[in-house]
């Protein structure tokens, strides 16, 4: 419930049609991914796991619109970049390998540029 009421936020309203119709806004992309990487963070929301479902639901369509972004390509084993990473505070080193992608960010694939970091963890 608590989580319910914290998207509708980003959504306006509860129906199917709010729902959609919020869910494919930049804006709204955005203040999602921002959402979620806090809770991710304070380790406390048993919807995480459908928190980035709808993420990633939501991110593909807007693409199919707008195909200015792309999920950042990371996987377990990539070397810690500050510039594209956010160390997970469970993290049990500082730099090195990636062990775990927690929650994908994204960038413009036009420049390149990172648009918001992956969260992961090391060690």
């Amino acid at each position: 419930d608590s989580t319910k009421y914290s998207l509708k936020g980003f959504f306006g309203d509860c129906s199917l049609q709010g729902f959609i119709a919020g869910g494919v806004q930049e804006k709204n992309i955005s203040n999602l991914w921002d959402y979620i990487k806090d809770e991710i963070r304070e380790e406390k929301n048993p919807d995480i796991n459908k928190l980035r479902e709808i993420f990633y639901f939501f991110f593909e369509k807007y693409n199919l619109i707008f195909p200015i972004f792309e999920l950042q390509e990371v996987s377990v084993g990539d070397n810690f970049v500050e510039d594209n990473h956010i160390r997970h505070s469970s993290s049990k080193e500082v730099n090195g390998a990636i062990s775990e992608v927690i929650f994908r960010g994204w960038v413009n694939h036009k420049t390149n540029k990172t648009v918001k970091k992956s969260v992961v963890k090391m060690g």
